[in-house]
């Protein structure tokens, strides 16, 4: 634990500016009020197999209420690392007592999975995991795709400054 806290204090530590209201896209259908809006983003580098993985949560009116990231080795695709910010997000949703969660995802490939219910063998773990979470830790849970100029540009660049500095 001594040297955790010691390699702790001796990064470089990120301190993102206050984050200003977001603009948020409309989704397909009304959701519920107290519905938490997540953005994930990873950084993965191929070289490596590293990667970083960041998730920021906004309410409904786009002020943030909460952000996390982490690193992971082993890492074998962009997709993988997609899938794995995604599970790491929902994971800090259920520490954060949060019951109504709409993820928002970038990834055309994750989305599809997880809408159909096939699951490519390679990411079929994690998706695995992330259907089990959000089943059994979620009142309601949606997913929206969009591009990334179809995000909030602002939470996108968080997420992804986040991590990225590090790697």
């Amino acid at each position: 634990i001594i040297a955790s806290t010691e390699w702790e204090q001796a990064q470089i530590h990120f301190d993102a500016p206050t984050a200003p209201k977001i603009s948020l896209p409309s989704v397909p259908f009304p959701i519920h009020p107290q519905t938490i809006l997540c953005n994930t983003d990873p950084a993965w580098k191929s070289d490596s197999g590293t990667g970083g993985l960041a998730w920021i949560f906004s309410n409904q009116d786009g002020s943030e209420v909460g952000r996390g990231s982490c690193f992971q080795d082993h890492i074998s695709s962009a997709c993988m690392a997609e899938a794995l910010a995604i599970r790491q997000a929902l994971l800090s949703a259920i520490d954060l007592n949060i019951n109504h969660i709409w993820l928002r995802s970038d990834s055309q490939l994750l989305v599809r999975a997880l809408e159909s219910g096939r699951r490519p063998i390679d990411l079929y773990g994690v998706l695995s995991d992330i259907v089990t979470i959000s089943s059994s830790s979620f009142t309601s849970l949606g997913i929206l795709m969009g591009l990334r100029t179809h995000m909030p540009r602002h939470a996108c660049f968080l997420a992804q400054a986040h991590v990225s500095h590090k790697l």
